[in-house]
């Protein structure tokens, strides 16, 4: 039987989680932990500095007679797996490939979404693993840089984290490709990752029932926020024309029954025969509601 210990590194001290899961597998089993406090995070760091760093690493824990090296940072198995795997006389075990295959065996809609640092977004390192693994795979990765100080505090269960997950996602309650398209390029620039009602899967009927146009992008926004747990941005609009006393109004996009907009505005010039050109105004209005799951809200209007 081989007795030496198991060494495992990470750039911080979050990769204790990863010893922790360890040692419920295999109780019996010695381990080495490093964790490099003094220059966390890796994330936003050239390659060529956290392979530098992950070789120092594992240069300590061979030399504490290891017989297995887990690298329980994804930032560092993206760098440097393949260069340690080939350079070190003992095995090398990622998180990344693991982290995937759980992921996998775990959905249940095929949507599938990674929370990592910058730089393991940017690599696509999971996204490559899970299409190998699962091409039909839908995968929504968001930088969160945060985290990582959440994680080496021990605060991923704090309002602190919440409040980090208010500020990097958001819902928007449209299945309207063009209008996520337009929410998309506005919120990305922000770094917040845009969830739309396809993404999440959620079967959630609204009776836009209100009165008005804030009435109904409320409806919309707290019933998706309760139901998929991060704040969601909902809007409602329409054509106000002044010679129809406001109608369409809040029934613009349902004025001729059924979300037909060639039905609906042909209804509209049928009301409006007879009324001249210099008469046929109107205000497009829309309302903004951006609804948190714990009820706060932000409401905007424009014309």
């Amino acid at each position: 039987m081989d007795n030496r210990p198991i060494g495992f590194m990470d750039s911080g001290v979050g990769g204790l989680t990863v010893v922790k899961a360890a040692k419920e597998l295999m109780p019996n089993e010695a381990v080495v932990f490093i964790g490099d406090e003094a220059r966390v995070p890796y994330g936003p760091r050239p390659t060529a500095e956290v392979i530098k760093f992950s070789q120092q690493m594992a240069d300590f824990l061979v030399k504490k007679d290891v017989k297995a090296l887990v690298i329980a940072c994804n930032t560092a198995t993206n760098a440097a797996f393949q260069i340690l795997s080939t350079t070190l006389p003992i095995p090398v075990i990622g998180v990344i490939q693991p982290g995937a295959q759980a992921a996998v065996a775990t959905t249940r809609n095929n949507r599938i979404g990674v929370i990592a640092t910058e730089g393991t977004i940017k690599s696509q390192a999971y996204s490559t693993a899970l299409a190998a693994l699962a091409p039909q795979t839908e995968v929504f990765p968001v930088a969160c840089q945060s985290f990582v100080e959440l994680a080496e505090h021990n605060q991923l269960t704090t309002p602190e984290a919440l409040q980090v997950i208010d500020q990097q996602l958001v819902g928007i309650a449209t299945k309207n490709e063009g209008k996520l398209k337009e929410f998309k390029q506005i919120f990305t620039a922000k770094g917040i990752e845009v969830l739309s009602l396809k993404d999440v899967d959620e079967d959630v009927d609204v009776q836009e029932n209100g009165l008005t146009f804030e009435e109904n992008a409320r409806l919309k926004a707290d019933s998706y926020a309760k139901t998929i747990g991060i704040p969601v941005l909902a809007d409602d609009s329409g054509l106000e024309i002044d010679a129809l006393n406001g109608r369409p109004g809040i029934f613009s996009a349902r004025y001729a029954g059924d979300h037909n907009d060639a039905a609906n505005n042909a209804k509209v010039l049928t009301e409006l025969g007879g009324v001249p050109d210099e008469k046929r105004t109107a205000t497009f209005h829309t309302t903004v509601v951006v609804r948190k799951p714990d009820g706060t809200e932000l409401v905007a209007n424009g014309l």
